[in-house]
This record gives C-alpha cells, sequence and structure tokens, in this order.
C-alpha cells in the first residue's frame, strides 16, 4: 500500500511542528490501502495509534499486525499542525 517511515531529526520536527522525534510520517497512501481508505495524507503524522503512542515506523507496523482481527482503531495524526484524531480502518 503506503509508504510511511519514522520521525527522525531536528528538521523532521521543524517541518512537521513536532514537539519531540517520535511518530510515523505518512510518506505515500497508495491505491486502496489501509492508509487511504483511512483518509489519511501524504505528510500525515501518525502520534498515536489504539491509545498508544507510536515511538517509531515499526512499532506502527506491530500494532498493525496485532491488531487485524479488529475492524478499526482509533489514532491520532498531526496535520498541517493540527492534531486530529480519527481511526484507521483495517477491514
Amino acid at each position: 500500500g503506503g509508504k510511511i517511515k519514522s520521525v527522525a531529526g531536528l528538521g523532521d520536527r521543524s517541518a512537521f511542528g513536532l514537539p519531540d522525534e517520535t511518530g510515523v510520517i505518512v510518506l505515500s497512501v497508495g491505491d486502496q490501502s489501509i492508509l487511504s481508505r483511512s483518509g489519511l495524507q501524504a505528510q500525515d503524522v501518525i502520534c498515536s495509534a489504539n491509545n498508544q503512542k507510536m515511538e517509531n515506523a515499526q512499532a506502527f507496523i506491530d500494532l498493525i499486525q496485532a491488531s487485524k482481527w479488529k475492524s478499526k482503531i482509533p489514532i491520532e495524526i498531526i496535520r498541517n499542525q493540527k492534531r486530529i484524531k480519527t481511526y484507521l480502518l483495517l477491514k
């Protein structure tokens, strides 16, 4: 589906207006991926998922794998330096 990467360095923090170096940057959403079906956009930063702070991209992937039996999980993203609560649609 899409492409993601961990927040890394002061450049990412500055570019996205982040308080620290944690989170997952959405680079692209891809066609029919869970990212696109959930309404995420390139340059969104996923801060938390299923009420857990997302430290990096691997933690996000692990959480999705562990939650596949659910239809959706709550996520919090930063888009244009604003926090938004929404859902990641897993099915």
